[in-house]
């Protein structure tokens, strides 16, 4: 019975961890985000994000995340100029939900 109920304790406890960073806007980041921007440092294979909290709206970035080729097709003037900017490489969609992605622009801001 103690060795179920320290099982049981574990995986409440990684349940808890996992929902936290789930949450948190640097790490989200670093999992989805890093491998092709930077915040600061520089464009990489996708743009600098420092100051696109500023340069966009909220509700444009959340569209952008969760589906830049699907605005590119939609034809929306912003998307289809970062598209062609940066070789006509898309953005994969991001696994992410409103919440997470919310926390990352927060993070960047």
């Amino acid at each position: 019975m103690k060795n179920k109920n320290l099982i049981l304790s574990y995986c409440v406890f990684f349940s808890m961890i996992t929902s936290v960073f789930s949450q948190d806007g640097k790490n989200l980041f670093n999992i989805n985000c890093k491998a092709c921007h930077t915040i600061g440092k520089g464009k990489s294979v996708g743009p600098d994000l420092k100051g696109i909290t500023s340069e966009r709206s909220a509700g444009w970035l959340m569209g952008w995340i969760k589906d830049s080729q699907g605005m590119v097709n939609a034809k929306d003037p912003q998307a289809v100029a970062i598209f062609n900017k940066y070789n006509m490489f898309h953005m994969p969609v991001q696994p992410l939900s409103g919440t997470q992605i919310t926390a990352v622009l927060n993070y960047i801001r």
